[in-house]
């Protein structure tokens, strides 16, 4: 018989919410944590849309900005090579 532990990195995103006031006072709260970079970004983006058009500020106001959308590939190769090592040792 063969028992063996591992340890494996998990990724999760959240979509978060940053306001600052013009005093300079800021607050962050979280909207969402999701399993897949792109769910996470189409949610970030529909409340950000909603919260726009609800402010009624015209597009392309920089008083609101709206999430950037991740590069899961590079995430993904950045991962790989961080556990490069451990495949080496016969760990991963």
């Amino acid at each position: 018989m063969k028992i063996e532990y591992r340890i494996k990195p998990v990724t999760r995103y959240i979509v978060t919410r940053y306001e600052e006031s013009e005093n300079g006072a800021a607050a962050t709260s979280i909207g969402g944590e999701y399993d897949n970079a792109d769910i996470a970004y189409e949610v970030g983006y529909a409340v950000c849309k909603v919260e726009h058009d609800k402010l009624g500020w015209p597009t392309g106001d920089d008083r609101l900005l709206y999430p950037q959308k991740f590069d899961t590939n590079y995430l993904l190769n950045q991962l790989n090579q961080a556990q490069a090592p451990n495949r080496v040792l016969g760990y991963a």
